[in-house]
């Protein structure tokens, strides 16, 4: 599956993160992207960060994240079928981003994540975009026509450096008729948790939503939304909170159980062959049936 969906991961970061958000990232789940780069103010080779903008606060995470985009696609065409831009606080569970990817077509658009729509006067009533903390999906595509149409016009895309990059890479691309895809499963369920795993399995559900999101109409806190069985990622998710579900997903066994759906080793080859096939087959249907 990895070597048919092949993801570049942009993750937004501060580098005053590098101890406390960058390096228990790379330690987990970055290192299974197919390639990264950290957008920052710094350069710094050891973590991959490029230097996106000069100034490294959140205010410029336009500019950081366009200059990111822009540096991908200059520096590894044909290297991705799909960028994920994340962001340093979030953990994202790259097989079940694959599997949600594995029969969508990099040829075509795709701007994929958690939905949120605003419902004050202050931007249009209408506004939608993926959230960008958790992180969102674009296709090659997708990508190219931003960079090479988006970014070079000041009519489709802010050419000001201060902005919030989840808002203002959502209007260049309404305004290219590419709009957001609200991530879910055949059950209507989520797949993007713009929040930490304890808001997402409910443990806070009846605590007020956090500030950033009063202004926002957000399903989520409606509480009306389960997880899908095959959740892909989630926000705010502290350095310990980041080792502890590596470990919780992919370290421990419980007995009597196992995922049969990618058991396949045998020690009879033609055997094993055949399990490979049919797996492959299975995991075809599943992708395009599961996601909507």
């Amino acid at each position: 599956m990895k070597k048919k969906v092949r993801i570049f991961c942009v993750i937004l970061a501060g580098y005053k993160h590098k101890k406390s958000r960058i390096l228990p990232q790379i330690k987990t789940w970055v290192k299974k992207c197919d390639g990264y780069i950290y957008a920052t103010g710094v350069a710094d080779k050891k973590i991959n960060s490029i230097r996106a903008f000069s100034k490294d606060s959140y205010e410029y995470s336009y500019a950081k994240v366009r200059n990111g985009l822009k540096y991908v696609y200059n520096n590894y065409k044909g290297q991705y079928d799909f960028i994920l831009k994340s962001d340093s606080d979030a953990y994202i569970i790259m097989e079940n981003l694959r599997l949600y990817l594995h029969n969508r077509d990099p040829d075509e658009h795709l701007y994929s994540g958690y939905q949120m729509y605003t419902h004050t006067a202050k931007i249009d009533p209408k506004f939608a975009l993926n959230q960008g903390g958790v992180g969102y999906v674009l296709s090659r595509k997708t990508v190219k026509e931003l960079v090479e149409k988006g970014f070079k016009n000041r009519r489709i895309c802010l050419r000001r450096n201060d902005g919030f990059e989840d808002v203002e890479i959502a209007r260049c691309l309404k305004n290219m008729k590419i709009y957001p895809n609200d991530a879910r499963d055949y059950k209507n369920r989520e797949l993007f948790f713009p929040t930490d795993p304890l808001y997402a399995v409910g443990v806070h559900k009846n605590k007020p939503a956090h500030p950033y999101y009063r202004s926002w109409s957000v399903h989520f806190y409606e509480s009306k939304v389960p997880m899908s069985d095959f959740p892909i990622g989630f926000h705010w998710v502290s350095n310990g909170m980041m080792e502890t579900l590596e470990y919780l997903l992919y370290g421990i066994n419980i007995a009597g159980l196992q995922n049969k759906f990618f058991s396949v080793n045998d020690d009879d080859e033609n055997v094993y062959n055949n399990k490979i096939k049919y797996s492959t087959e299975v995991l075809n249907i599943f992708s395009e049936k599961y996601f909507k």
